[in-house]
C-alpha cells in the first residue's frame, strides 16, 4: 500500500470522526495525484504533527512499513536518555552547526537511509516522515530545499521498498520549489475547511495579535480533546480484552 492509499483508513479514525465536540484535527484529503507524495498543511495548532506520528504508526502496524520520521517536536525536545543520543545521531550536534544546516542534513539521510535499505534488501517498506524539514532556512533556502527533495524523490519513488513520503510545512517557497521541478503531490490540509493547494500558496495569511498570544491554549485544547479519546479508546480495547 502506498501512502496516499492510507489516508481513507485514517480518517475513519475516532480522532477525526467522533463527533462535534470530539473533533479536535480535522483532515481533509484535497487533491489525490501522486500515490506517493503528500504535503500537509495547516494553522498551527491543528493536529499536523499527531497526524503524521499517527500515519507513520499505522503504516508500521497494518503495512509492515519501517517509517523514517524526522520532526520538529524529536529535534527541540529535551532530555539525557537514549533519546537524547538518538537525537544527536540523526541531528547531530546542533551546538556546532547552523539550524538551516541541520535540516539540510537530517533530509539528506532521510533520502541515503531509503537507497540504503533497498540496497540491502530489507523486507519492510519505507516512507519517510518530514515534518517542517524547512526549520531555520530562509525563503530562498526553502525553495532550494523543496527542489532537493523533489531530486531526491525522482530517485528513489520507483524502488519497490519504497511507500512514499508526507511532507507537513508552513512554507510555500519549499512547495513552490517542489512543484516546478514536475512534482504533483496528492494534498491534505488540517483545519476546519478545505482548501486547493495553489489557492493556499497564493493566499495571504495575517493573523491578529490576540491569535497569536491565544495560540498556546488553543494548542492545549487540541491535546486535551485529543488526550480525552485517546483514553476512551484505551478503556473500550481493555474492555474488549477482557
Amino acid at each position: 500500500m502506498n501512502i496516499v492509499e492510507a489516508i481513507p483508513f485514517l480518517q475513519k479514525h475516532p480522532i477525526y470522526t467522533a463527533g462535534d465536540e470530539a473533533h479536535p484535527a480535522p483532515i481533509h484529503l484535497n487533491e489525490l495525484n501522486d500515490s506517493k507524495f503528500i504535503i500537509l498543511t495547516g494553522d498551527n495548532a491543528t493536529g499536523k504533527s499527531y497526524f503524521s506520528k499517527m500515519l507513520s504508526s499505522w503504516m508500521a502496524k497494518h503495512e509492515n512499513t519501517s517509517p523514517i520520521l524526522l520532526s520538529m517536536i524529536n529535534r527541540t525536545s529535551s532530555g539525557v536518555n537514549s533519546s537524547a543520543i538518538t537525537r544527536a545521531f540523526i541531528y547531530g550536534d546542533q551546538s556546532e552547526q547552523s539550524t538551516g544546516e541541520t535540516s539540510v542534513n537530517v533530509v539528506r539521510k532521510a533520502f541515503s537511509s531509503i537507497s540504503k535499505r533497498d540496497e540491502d534488501k530489507e523486507q519492510k517498506q519505507s516512507i519517510i516522515v518530514l515534518d517542517e524539514p524547512d526549520m531555520g532556512l530562509s525563503e530562498g533556502y526553502q525553495y532550494a530545499l523543496g527542489q532537493y527533495i523533489a531530486q531526491e524523490y525522482k530517485k528513489v519513488k520507483d524502488l519497490e521498498s519504497f511507500s512514499g513520503i508526507l511532507l507537513v510545512t508552513h512554507s510555500k517557497n519549499l512547495i513552490k520549489g517542489l512543484i516546478e521541478l514536475d512534482i504533483t503531490p496528492s494534498y491534505i490540509n488540517s483545519g476546519e475547511s478545505k482548501i486547493k493547494l495553489e489557492e493556499w500558496l497564493n493566499r495571504v495569511e495575517k493573523k491578529s495579535v490576540e491569535d497569536l498570544l491565544s495560540l498556546k491554549d488553543k494548542a492545549n485544547n487540541t491535546r486535551c480533546k485529543i488526550y480525552k479519546i485517546e483514553e476512551q479508546l484505551k478503556k473500550i480495547n481493555t474492555k474488549n480484552a477482557s
